[in-house]
């Protein structure tokens, strides 16, 4: 039996986990929110793009 490592939870634990919370999550929770999720949303998609756009020109 091998440990638990930072990447076994990171990519096979952690997954399961934010998904099943966000599909049992209420709607109203959810709606409540929805401003908040697409700002983070749309703020992570432009600073992902940028961050590898950046990424690509020095390679």
């Amino acid at each position: 039996m091998s440990p638990l490592t930072p990447d076994t939870f990171f990519l096979y634990m952690l997954p399961p986990i934010i998904l099943d919370a966000g599909y049992f999550m209420p709607n109203r929770l959810f709606f409540d929110h929805l401003g908040t999720i697409l700002l983070f949303a749309v703020i992570g998609t432009i600073f992902n793009t940028l961050s590898i756009g950046k990424y690509k020109n020095f390679i």
